[in-house]
């Protein structure tokens, strides 16, 4: 490529500068080689929304999945390549314990196949299975192309699309974006995030415990006023029977 520029400069100044816009424009207009997507919280949903997906979680720590990472890599290359409807994602799983706890996966490496397909609407199409390709090349492949169909089926009500998991998804995802509101405050303040979330927890139990003891104190009152006008009704009964 470098000689090819090269040339087209020797060129006359005029023709060699139109021959070497035009390759410029080619390379930017280009489409980029398909990598593995790196998957998170924010994006999951919407961009496993249509296709289907191959989706590994993986740990930064794990060295089988630092092994398998090159042969994931080439194999989502080669897929788009030969326009496979197919694409290859992978989920952090440690950093991303919501999609972690929603998939149910409590080992690493772990393969799912999503199939935007199946009967149903909405979230139903979706079809989960769990997958144990094996580590290489040519099992990521034949798991992403062919040998799917083969996996363990998960029902979609206890699966990840079920509203059991998006609920537990929901209150862990958002969990989790309150507790890495201290990360500032961590790296300005030089301690551990252990530390400023564990004060963000204790404001939050307070918070909580406020809140319930206000409740209680209401209801305490209003069970009072009520009392009292039941008194004071029954005084005035009272005396109006005298009265009479």
């Amino acid at each position: 490529m470098v000689a090819t520029a090269a040339k087209m400069v020797a060129l006359p100044f005029g023709v060699g500068s139109v021959a070497l816009a035009l390759l410029l424009l080619l390379l930017a207009a280009a489409p980029a080689r398909a990598s593995v997507v790196e998957l998170t919280a924010d994006n999951f949903d919407a961009m496993t929304a249509t296709g289907d997906w191959l989706i590994e979680f993986y740990a930064p720590w794990c060295s089988h999945c630092n092994a398998l990472r090159p042969d994931l890599e080439k194999a989502a290359r080669q897929l788009a390549a030969q326009g496979a409807a197919v694409r290859v994602g992978r989920v952090d799983a440690p950093e991303w314990r919501s999609l972690q706890f929603r998939f149910g996966v409590g080992g690493y490496p772990a393969f799912f196949h999503v199939h935007n397909g199946g009967a149903g609407v909405g979230p139903a199409r979706r079809e989960t299975r769990r997958l144990s390709p094996e580590h290489s090349l040519q099992g990521i492949k034949l798991a992403a192309t062919r040998d799917w169909v083969h996996g363990a089926l998960v029902g979609w009500a206890e699966g990840p699309f079920g509203p059991w998991a998006m609920a537990k998804f929901a209150a862990l995802y958002w969990g989790d974006k309150f507790f890495r509101l201290g990360d500032p405050l961590a790296a300005r303040f030089e301690v551990p995030p252990v530390a400023v979330q564990f004060a963000l927890g204790m404001v939050l139990l307070v918070c909580f415990t406020g809140t319930l003891v206000c409740c209680a104190v209401g209801v305490g009152m209003r069970e009072r006023r009520l009392a009292a006008a039941a008194e004071r009704a029954a005084m005035l009964a009272e005396q109006g029977q005298h009265d009479d």
